[in-house]
């Protein structure tokens, strides 16, 4: 029913500048800078699928604002060539979104027994503020090629730490207007919008080395590639959030949840967990001649963990382990009609383990149990798919 009540603005710029000082070296600086603005999000209410009305009146909203600085070098060596990729990019964000833990509270209790949740309080919006800084350097090299072999060797280092600040309410609870019962029970003043407040610090790093080899069984013929790509990576946070009003009652039915130095209730969280591996490639590439070709391929991929500030009220783990792929592929690659037209034609098979993922779950107030969605690990999955591409040039310059 309100119009635009999910927009969205963006701007962006990006600029480019090369130098090459030699015939063999050349420096490549990038600069971007995006910014968005999205108001509300597009959500409606359970039973109103179809008219798409959002009865909350809360103010959600995503602010971004993400800029990288990249310099790429390449240098031509007497028996490779090299490249070095350096980046450094930021991202501001500032978030509000409807988080309704008391409201969960209720429908969890009223649901298990057959009756419906009145909206008492729909209204419940938490506001994140989050800085990330990241760098990261890649060194490549990549042979020139040659009859029998050609290869490709990397090394890749990445630090990033992102810090964040957050507020969560409930508008449907008026504050104090005296502020004596705040003096006097402090946390627990239970006439008080504001239910939790909080920060902490998300913390990346990951080193890998990598190399390819290509070996041409039958030059122009047959060809197989293999590679390897040798990671480990260390994934931590740790944050401190405080409760308050009725969130506050809830928490301490949990006596570990107390602080007895100044009487507040809290939850904090300090994990890491470290990953390693090595993740494998082999393809076999079967040319019937120079323009026709099949292949085959088997790779595997690996997406880091992640953490779950959610953790705070005990929904789910602190931090999520790594997901993983296998990816097998099998296509063609063809050109007909002297070059003027390409087809591209492909299948394949993804097994998909401990997929990353939003989980409907439960939360803990204490020791009272909530409904809530949060990050996990959420199980396996399987793709299966093709995909087909033509490329047709049907007269010159078209």
């Amino acid at each position: 029913g309100r119009e635009d009540a999910n927009s969205v603005d963006a701007s962006s710029l990006r600029g480019t500048a090369s130098w090459k000082p030699t015939g063999t070296l050349e420096f490549e600086y990038m600069y971007l800078r995006d910014k968005e603005f999205r108001d509300q999000f597009p959500i409606v209410d359970p039973g109103s699928e179809e008219e798409m009305e959002n009865a909350g009146k809360e103010n959600q909203f995503a602010l971004t604002d993400f800029t990288i600085n990249a310099l790429t070098t390449r240098w031509t060596l007497p028996f490779a060539n090299l490249t070095s990729v350096t980046a450094f990019y930021n991202t501001d964000r500032d978030t509000q979104r409807r988080t309704p833990v008391l409201q969960s509270l209720i429908e969890t209790q009223l649901g298990g027994q057959g009756l419906t949740a009145p909206p008492i309080f729909t209204n419940s919006p938490m506001r994140t503020v989050t800085e990330l800084q990241s760098f990261s350097q890649e060194l490549r090299l990549v042979s020139f090629g040659g009859d029998t072999f050609d290869w490709i060797a990397g090394a890749f280092y990445r630090d990033r730490s992102q810090t964040f600040d957050q507020e969560k309410r409930e508008d449907a609870i008026p504050d104090d207007p005296t502020g004596i019962l705040t003096a006097l029970l402090g946390g627990f003043n239970p006439i008080q919008g504001r239910q939790e407040q909080g920060g902490g610090k998300e913390t990346f790093g990951q080193e890998a080395i990598y190399g390819e080899l290509t070996w041409n069984v039958i030059p122009s013929k047959f060809e197989i590639t293999g590679g390897l790509r040798a990671f480990q990576e260390e994934v931590a946070i740790d944050f401190n959030t405080k409760f308050y009003g009725l969130e506050a009652y809830l928490l301490a039915t949990d006596p570990t949840n107390i602080v007895l130095s100044d009487r507040s209730v809290r939850k904090s969280v300090n994990q890491s967990i470290k990953t390693s591996g090595i993740l494998p490639k082999l393809s076999l590439g079967w040319h019937f001649n120079e323009d026709h070709m099949a292949y085959a391929m088997i790779s595997r991929g690996v997406r880091s963990g992640a953490a779950n500030i959610y953790a705070a009220l005990d929904s789910g783990p602190p931090l999520i382990q790594p997901d993983y792929v296998w990816n097998k592929e099998i296509g063609t690659k063809s050109t007909w009609l002297d070059g003027r037209l390409i087809t591209n034609l492909a299948a394949y098979h993804i097994d998909w383990t401990d997929v990353q993922g939003a989980l409907l779950g439960k939360a803990n107030l204490g020791i009272v149990p909530v409904d809530f969605a949060h990050l996990d690990n959420a199980g396996d999955g399987v793709v299966m798919g093709a995909e087909g591409s033509v490329m047709w040039t049907p007269a010159q310059g078209l």
